[in-house]
């Protein structure tokens, strides 16, 4: 498996999935799972199993020690994320000449909009006619504004009628 090189120019060093994880366990069972405890290998093994390596590397650590202080999230956070989700003004996410601008969409405050994205290049050969040249896509998803609506209504009570009409 290739190791995943973290971008030189973040300050936000990111931590692979693996290692997510357990933080996200440890998170959830604050450490006093009792079934968790009994599952675990004897302290002797420990040191060889990965998720407790995981655990002891210094990121790791300081990642669960900012997961922990952060706010819990709210209802009201919650609702409104996914009404800004609905509400949201999608061209506001491309720049005058219609090309997505991740820089522009910070600034604007629209980034969790995005779902994912990916990045592809593709290169062509020059030949006698034409010059060879590299063309870069973006593929961007952004969070669909009717799953959205549909949460808000299932979270509001609102039950749609049946179309099927049973």
């Amino acid at each position: 498996m290739a190791q995943r090189r973290p971008d030189p120019n973040s300050s936000d060093q990111a931590l692979a999935l693996r290692h997510n994880q357990p933080v996200d366990e440890s998170l959830t069972n604050g450490g006093t799972d009792p079934q968790a405890r009994a599952v675990a290998a004897p302290a002797d093994d420990q040191a060889h199993r990965p998720d407790y390596r995981a655990l002891h590397r210094q990121e790791v650590l300081q990642r669960i020690r900012q997961r922990i202080d952060e706010p819990p999230v709210t209802p009201e956070e919650i609702i409104g994320t996914l009404a800004s989700f609905i509400r949201a003004d999608r061209s506001q996410l491309v720049d005058e000449s219609g090309q997505i601008d991740f820089k522009l969409i910070r600034e604007r405050g629209l980034d969790h909009l995005i779902k994912s994205f990916s990045t592809a290049v593709c290169e062509t050969k020059a030949t006698e006619d034409k010059p060879g040249e590299v063309v870069k896509a973006i593929s961007v998803e952004l969070h669909s504004p009717v799953q959205a609506a549909a949460i808000l209504a299932r979270l509001a009570g609102i039950v749609p009628s049946d179309p099927t009409g049973g």
